[in-house]
């Protein structure tokens, strides 16, 4: 008899966790979760940098040792583009890896996450923009301080947006009929699956202009933290307009802040 009821309870739980199972796959992917995984790992990213330089600290003396500090830096992650040092005046001094050397000597001491390190040495999360290695990206960044703790030049890694918002998709096993882009506050592009996206303003860019219901729910992706709303535009990939719900949430990094907004074609 015992062995009987045991059985029935063992069946009963399996049958509510199907269940449970079943509800969360009709519900679909949840943002909240889609922006947690993007959160932990950009946090990830900026830890494993920390750790490296806290390992190298004052080791960072000649050229073939700072060259071997940023392939182990550019080997952390496949989310890094190039891992890159840069001196007092801002000059790109060496990257990794090799293919993107030929930057090496450019003058980025006009890039707003230089500007920001020598004015204030913290770590910074930079907007998107157009890297002198010829791609758009993102950059965290660290200084990197001499004995009198000044300035004395910085550790960058540049991301691959498209691959950070195709991991988090595929990780959740996100149906084809969904999509994931983020953005600043101020409606700079800073993640997409479309690469021509990146970098664009959704309140600024000719791409936009026609389609008003995205510009009006983007005003309140950027005034609210998190959200939800529809709105029109082409279908990820293709000039096809499709219309699409919206769900948001905010992630944030050394003070900027992104709007991670999940896509449900409807």
């Amino acid at each position: 008899m015992k062995t009987g009821i045991k059985a029935l309870v063992i069946i009963c739980c399996l049958s509510c966790l199907f269940i449970i199972a079943c509800n969360r796959a009709a519900k679909g992917p949840q943002v909240k979760d889609l922006a947690l995984d993007l959160q932990t790992s950009l946090e990830n990213l900026d830890t494993s940098m920390v750790e490296l330089l806290t390992s190298h600290a004052g080791k960072l003396n000649t050229e073939e040792e700072i060259r071997a500090f940023l392939d182990l830096g550019l080997q952390s992650s496949s989310d890094i583009l190039t891992s890159c040092y840069i001196d007092s005046m801002g000059i790109l001094k060496y990257l990794s890896p090799e293919k993107f050397r030929s930057a090496e000597g450019s003058d980025i001491s006009a890039q707003d996450h230089i500007i920001a390190l020598k004015n204030d040495p913290r770590p910074v999360f930079s907007k998107a923009f157009k890297a002198v290695e010829g791609f758009m990206t993102v950059v965290i960044a660290h200084p990197i301080l001499n004995a009198e703790k000044r300035f004395a030049g910085a550790y960058i890694i540049t991301l691959n947006p498209q691959k950070l918002a195709n991991q988090i998709l595929t990780k959740h096993q996100v149906l084809d009929d969904y999509e994931l882009w983020a953005m600043q506050p101020d409606g700079l592009m800073v993640l997409n699956q479309d690469e021509e996206e990146l970098g664009l303003n959704l309140f600024t860019d000719e791409l936009y202009k026609n389609f008003e219901s995205l510009t009006t729910l983007g005003k309140k992706i950027a005034a609210e933290p998190t959200g939800e709303g529809e709105y029109s535009f082409w279908a990820s990939g293709t000039k096809n307009e499709t219309k699409k719900a919206a769900t948001w949430d905010t992630i944030s990094l050394h003070g900027r802040e992104w709007r991670v907004v999940l896509i449900k074609r409807i």
